[in-house]
C-alpha cells in the first residue's frame, strides 16, 4: 500500500515520475491538435502534510504550458478520489458488451428513479 508521506516520495520514486510525466514527447503528429496533459499521481492510501507538501511544491515548479496552447495540469488523487472515479467512470452500462449495453443501462435508471423516490 502506499501513502503520500517523505518516505514514500523518496522511497517509491514520486519526485522523478512526475518530473518524467511532466516532459512528454509531444513532436508526433497525432498529438497535434493536443490541448491538455493531465499528470495524475494516485495512491491507494491517504496523505501526510509533508507528503502533500513535497507534491505541491514540485508541482508548483513546472511551467503551466508545454507548447503553444498545451496545457499541463496535475492531480492527485487518494484512495477516497480514486474509489469516487472508478465509480463515475468504470462502472457503468458502457463497459458492457453492446447486447447487454441497453438492458443494464434502462436497469441503472431506474434504480436511480427510485433511490429518489425513496428519499
Amino acid at each position: 500500500m502506499r501513502f503520500l508521506t517523505n518516505a514514500t516520495w523518496t522511497a517509491n520514486d514520486f519526485d522523478g515520475d512526475l518530473r518524467r510525466a511532466a516532459a512528454p514527447d509531444l513532436t508526433a503528429p497525432e498529438f497535434n491538435d493536443l490541448k491538455e496533459v493531465r499528470v495524475v499521481l494516485a495512491y491507494n492510501k491517504d496523505e501526510d502534510q509533508t507528503g502533500i507538501r513535497l507534491y505541491e511544491n514540485l508541482v508548483r515548479s513546472f511551467p503551466s504550458v508545454l507548447r503553444d496552447d498545451v496545457r499541463l495540469a496535475f492531480e492527485r488523487w487518494n484512495l477516497t478520489v480514486l474509489t469516487e472515479k472508478v465509480k463515475e467512470n468504470l462502472l457503468n452500462p458502457s463497459l458492457l458488451p453492446q447486447p447487454f449495453f441497453s438492458l443494464f443501462n434502462y436497469i441503472c435508471s431506474q434504480f436511480g428513479g427510485f433511490q429518489t423516490w425513496i428519499r
